[in-house]
């Protein structure tokens, strides 16, 4: 979905503005309207391009990084993800959640699987020409072009730790193909994967150093849904852990 010329152009404007309030004061009363409800644009613009301004302006609080030249860009810890629907959200939430000081346990406004950790990335260069946003709408081009899709995901049968203990999750299948595409149209974005392509859901994470409990794993739970939309997060770290805002969605060709 794109805005008009003359709607960016305004919107990159109104971004520089705050973003300069921002840094003078810490407290500049342009960014409440966004803070507010960023899921509530203003009716004249697009919203996604709306969402992405406000995230860009707000996310500039908690980072920023310095090139060789000595100029500070706001910078964003992005990833690329698939949400779960309504019903598989209700399947994961009825499983046992024991309260375990030695565990952190994630919660449904974290649950997703993660298809592209792009890391840390210059907020400020998002929507341009060239920019992220643009590669993440070649995606469903390059997908009809390689033949993939419907794309569906599988999640089960049963949650496990990974290796180490540190992560209990939940297998998801279906996503290597998608996963692939999105890696190589981002490539020129983020950090490069350390390590091939693995499907899961977070559920929990050890606390400290220790190992997770054994007796954790092996619930069983099940589910399968058809991939609608690839979705562009920001986070940011929390008390409870890491919160997610969603900064862009691309649609997943049925």
């Amino acid at each position: 979905m794109a805005a008009t010329p003359a709607a960016r152009a305004l919107l990159l404007r109104v971004a520089r503005v705050e973003r300069a309030e921002r840094r003078e004061s810490r407290l500049s009363s342009m960014v409440f309207p966004f803070r507010a409800d960023f899921r509530q644009p203003r009716r004249d613009f697009d919203s996604q391009t709306v969402v992405l301004s406000a995230l860009r302006v707000n996310e500039c609080i908690d980072g920023t990084i310095t090139d060789s030249h000595g100029a500070t860009h706001c910078c964003m810890r992005l990833f690329v993800a698939v949400d779960l629907p309504p019903d598989v959200v209700e399947k994961i939430a009825a499983l046992p959640r024991p309260p375990l000081r030695t565990v952190r346990w994630t919660t449904p406004e974290q649950w997703h699987t993660t298809v592209r950790f792009l890391g840390e990335v210059d907020a400020g260069l998002l929507d341009e020409p060239a920019g992220l946003v643009a590669a993440l709408d070649s995606v469903p081009i390059l997908l009809r072009q390689r033949g993939i899709g419907p794309v569906e995901a599988v999640l089960g049968p049963v949650a496990g730790w990974f290796p180490g203990r540190r992560v209990l999750q939940i297998p998801v299948e279906g996503l290597d193909a998608l996963a692939a595409v999105v890696v190589s149209a981002t490539a020129a974005w983020g950090q490069p994967p350390e390590r091939s392509f693995r499907g899961h859901l977070t559920l929990a994470r050890a606390r400290g150093q220790a190992r997770g409990p054994g007796s954790l794993a092996g619930a069983a739970v099940s589910a399968r849904w058809m991939v609608r939309e690839l979705v562009l997060y920001s986070s940011a770290a929390g008390p409870s852990g890491s919160r997610y805002q969603v900064v862009y969605r691309v649609p997943v060709p049925s």
